[in-house]
């Protein structure tokens, strides 16, 4: 039997066993549906019972509006779903609606009953109102009954004081989409009637606040779908689950219940609304992209990154050096803690840095943090990348299929479970054997390039019970990467030279997560991963040469193995025990294990017999742990200020060494106006884990190594102060200063510096060597973003001026020098306009100061024009003896500055399918060959290196193609 293919079938059944009837069930349509029933002296709860156990469609409803005695019995035959609820309800004050799957039961007159009319007047009031106006005019004894329609401000907060006092009250509940059942993290829920009372829904999509109790007004908010107004009256603890309608649909929302007692509940929508789309007290430098932000900036030859598409933030800086990805003000790549599912990822990079690892197709949601840094995330010290993947549509099956220039992917979605489990599986894979020739050295006669990259990911939730989900999350990604370079000259000496480079780099990452509400105040997630990452390279040299009519054969081969792998246990808690206090405190510890194997082989051969044969290996392992617990707390001072408190224990366990630092943060908000905010925070963040890239920056030869007890963590003073302003109703704009000390710093010695290598064996394997602590350095500079998020045209315009200073004892004599990464001026502007729902065009426009770099005397002469690298105040020391190389000082050149312009046009159609998405555009639109990155070339006699500037992508065209079907 071949079990394969059995494996094929089943799995191949499955899915049309989900996928049939469903399909059916939705062309058919609930209420057309024929049924047959027979209910007698029931109560309306129980004949409801009975009708969703026979048709399998199910009602929503708050049970205390449900008549208590009223009995039903009826007998119907083939008749449909329609006939039945009308028959049910007969008799009765309630009315049905059905919305999607869901009959939804409400009270003919709830609205007018029991909830404040919105403050806005209504654009055309029904006749019923005006005729009551009128007459309840000429009774000059009685106020007007219908004033708070036409008035512009909202309901008291008090009632009158002939009145008990109101008791607070609890709403919390999850928000969601309403097609696809996704948790919606970060959206916005805001007590219209108290403004700076609010909060936002967490990772799992949950929210709780507190109001007093009695008629309120809330505004739900979240990117991409339509802003909502939730009147209520409230006569104790509420939950709810919201289901939202994208931008895009009509302004619906749907309440589900999830607790059995509920007060009455209704929404509509204001898109007119001014209130500022942020919860307030992380307005400061944070940053949200949803999916749908993603797929409309340009992209780089058609692909969608979330790395790429963050760059255009000020004081970030996406670099495509094989490094990390980012720069954020002025920290290094290793200093961005960069999260998928809460899990640390250490190289987020496909392809040498120009795309990420995360399939923009799978990414719900991207969460940059660059100051501001709260309690729960830890042992970083320039910035938290959050990743939240998408659960997997819950109500019926779906995906895409993507296909571009550089990579084809595709993803699947769907229950297993209808509103119970859901599954998504998202896959991509490289082809870029087309563009190989933007990376050959054709100084070369033959040249042989591949490069391959892959990711996957995968996702199976399930929901054990209304406040129980259990998920588990998987993802493999990585790089295949080979380069043979063939020379072959006719000089009587030299007959051939071939080199060989090979590079294997990638991720594995595994979870489990279970949330958990526990009673009505708390909500527990807790996850167990594993977490698996290898970086190996090796290089291979051979060499034949004439020598006096004998032929010598030299072979050099080196490789390099490095891997990281963590089990770690974490637990967070959302607590609110107070009406102005929402706490989170929980803890997590993580299992190190780091191993380094490397060898080096050195042979010479005279007409084959060996002359000299050398060999070094090298292997290590270091095991560590990571135990940290923090607590924060979001207190709301009074109606103008609020404060978020926390403190974060760490401690670091290596060897025969213990470090532990205690880790405070510290924001306060001001809220001045509806619109105007004032902003202050201060952070102290340790890290215990450093990053070294071998060789040159442009090839990820990465080594992670930990803290030991030769080598202290680092540590930051991050302080930043900012405002954020509404302008009008579509512009937003945010203006930051911060102001950043580090200490315990960690640099990588270069090969020319000879006070720093051993004089007796400079060229030492091992990862220890060349390492230089005790560094200091000095982040500082101002921000400032303008952004249009709503409408038809949408703009980002960003700027920063940045400073980034480092001071080493052993570097440049002690004396200050500017970063690898400073970079003086950043300016974005990025434009999108779209003309119909068929067509849209965006482009992106970015200018950068250069890196500085270090550079002697010798390595100049190589360049044309010197001028355009040296400092103006920065001179090469030489001296008399041409033998020796210069001084160095470093850091004492800058590229040039760069800058490019990408433009995209996208054409969308509809089928009956599904929707496609083309996309065409133009990468450096105007050929702008900007240096990346300086490569140093240590194949010379000597200490000295000859360098070689390595240039971004030419003019380019980026063409892709993606269909959605199923949603």
């Amino acid at each position: 039997m071949d079990i394969k293919a059995t494996i094929r079938f089943f799995v191949f059944s499955l899915f049309c066993y989900w996928m049939l009837p469903s399909h059916l069930y939705a062309q058919s349509g609930p209420m057309k549906k024929k049924i047959s029933i027979r209910i007698k002296n029931k109560t309306l709860p129980q004949a409801i019972k009975q009708l969703e156990r026979k048709t399998q469609v199910y009602f929503s409803y708050d049970n205390s509006l449900l008549p208590a005695k009223h009995i039903v019995n009826l007998e119907v035959k083939e008749g449909n779903l329609k006939e039945v609820c009308l028959l049910l309800l007969k008799g009765t004050n309630m009315k049905y609606e059905l919305v999607h799957d869901k009959i939804i039961l409400q009270q003919k007159k709830q609205i007018s009953k029991t909830i404040a009319p919105p403050p806005a007047p209504l654009l055309k009031p029904p006749r019923n109102i005006s005729t009551k106006k009128k007459a309840v005019r000429k009774k000059k004894a009685a106020p007007p009954p219908t004033k708070p329609i036409t008035t512009t401000k909202p309901p008291p907060l008090r009632p009158p004081p002939t009145l008990t006092p109101v008791s607070p009250c609890k709403i919390s509940g999850y928000l969601v989409d309403h097609k696809t059942g996704e948790k919606l993290v970060g959206a916005n829920i805001v007590l219209r009637t108290q403004h700076i009372t609010g909060t936002s829904s967490n990772n799992a999509g949950f929210f709780s606040l507190q109001v007093p109790s009695g008629k309120q007004e809330l505004e739900i908010s979240y990117i991409g779908y339509k802003r909502l107004l939730f009147p209520l009256e409230l006569k104790g603890d509420t939950a709810l689950e919201f289901r939202l309608h994208p931008n895009l649909e009509l302004p619906v929302v749907e309440i589900s219940p999830i607790t059995p007692q509920l007060p009455s509940a209704s929404a509509s929508s204001d898109s007119l609304n001014s209130i500022m789309d942020t919860t307030h007290l992380d307005a400061l430098s944070v940053y949200t992209l949803t999916q749908n932000d993603l797929s409309k900036l340009p992209t780089i030859l058609g692909e969608s990154d979330v790395i790429n598409s963050i760059g255009v933030l000020p004081g970030v800086l996406s670099s495509q050096t094989g490094d990390g990805g980012m720069r954020v003000r002025g920290g290094s790549p290793d200093q961005n803690l960069i999260l998928l599912e809460g899990i640390p990822v250490y190289n987020p990079t496909h392809f040498f840095g120009f795309f990420s690892i995360f399939n923009a197709d799978a990414v719900q949601q991207a969460q940059l943090i660059r100051g501001n840094i709260p309690a729960r995330f830890g042992e970083r010290l320039s910035s938290i990348l959050n990743i939240q993947l998408k659960e997997g549509n819950n109500r019926h099956w779906g995906g895409n299929i993507h296909t571009g220039l550089i990579s084809s992917k595709v993803l699947v979605e769907g229950p297993i479970w209808k509103n119970k489990s859901s599954l998504m599986l998202a896959a991509r894979m490289s082809h870029l054997q087309p563009f190989s020739g933007a990376f050959q050295n054709f100084d070369f006669e033959e040249v042989i390039f591949n490069h391959v990259f892959y990711d996957l990911n995968a996702r199976l939730t399930h929901r054990l019970s209304p406040s129980s989900k259990l998920s588990f999350s998987f993802f493999k990604g990585g790089d295949v990467y080979e380069d043979e370079q063939i020379l072959e000259e006719e000089e009587p000496n030299l007959t051939a030279f071939q080199e060989n480079i090979g590079l294997d780099w990638g991720n594995q990452i595994a979870s489990f997560h279970l949330e958990q509400q526990i009673g009505k105040q708390l909500l527990g997630q807790f996850s167990i991963s594993d977490n698996r990452y290898n970086n190996f390279s090796n290089q291979s040299y051979y060499q034949n040469t004439y020598f006096y009519n004998d032929l010598e054969t030299y072979k050099f081969e080196t490789y390099f193995n490095t891997n990281v792998h963590d089990i770690a246990l974490k637990a967070d808690i959302d607590y609110i025990w107070h009406p102005k206090h929402y706490t989170k405190f929980g803890g997590n510890i993580t299992f190190h294990n780091f191993s380094f194997d490397s060898l080096e082989e050195e042979e010479v051969y005279i007409d084959q017999e060996e002359l000299y044969t050398y060999e070094l290996p090298y292997f290590e392992e270091l095991q560590a742990q990571s135990r940290s617990i923090y607590i924060e707390n979001d207190w709301q001072i009074n109606s103008k200020f609020k404060l978020n408190a926390g403190l974060r224990l760490s401690s670091f366990l290596v060897e025969n060494e213990t470090y532990t630092n205690l880790q405070p943060r510290l924001s306060l908000w001001y809220q001045a106006t509806k619109k105007l905010g004032f902003k202050a925070a201060y952070s102290r963040m340790s890290q215990y884990l450093h990053l070294l890239t071998l060789n040159t920056p442009g090839l990820p030869f990465q080594i992670w190594f930990p803290s030991n007890e030769d080598l202290a963590p680092m540590l930051s003073h991050h302080f930043v102060f900012g405002i954020h302003t509404q302008l009008g109703k579509k512009w937003t704009l945010q203006s930051e200063v911060y102001y950043k000390n580090n200490q315990n710093l960690v640099e990588r010695a270069l090969i020319d510096d000879e006070e720093v290598w051993e004089e007796d064996n400079p060229f030492v394997t091992q990862w220890e060597a060349g390492i230089i602590q005790e560094g200091k350095g000095w982040d500082y500079g101002w921000e400032c973003l303008l952004e249009k998020k709503r409408g038809k045209t949408t703009a980002l315009m960003s700027y920063a001026l940045a400073w980034s200073v480092r001071q080493f004892e052993r570097i440049n004599e002690n004396k200050r020098y500017y970063n690898s990464f400073d970079s003086r001026h950043q300016i974005s502007l990025s434009l999108q306009h779209q003309f119909s729902k068929h067509f849209d065009v965006a482009a992106l426009w970015t200018y950068r100061t250069g890196f500085p770099f270090t550079i002697d005397f010798y390595q100049l002469e190589e360049f044309e024009n010197e001028d355009d690298f040296l400092e103006e105040n920065w001179e090469l020391e030489d001296d008399d003896d041409d033998t020796t190389p210069p001084i160095l000082s470093r850091n004492n050149a800058r590229l040039p500055n760069t800058h490019r312009l990408d433009i995209s046009v996208n054409f969308h159609h509809f089928t009956k399918w599904g929707k496609g998405y083309l996309k065409f555009g133009l990468y450096n639109i105007y050929n702008k060959r900007n240096p990346l990155y300086i490569e140093r070339n240590y194949q010379t006699t000597g200490r000295s290196s000859i360098l070689k500037s390595k240039d971004d992508l030419p003019l380019l065209p980026e063409l892709s193609y993606q269909f959605t079907f199923g949603n």
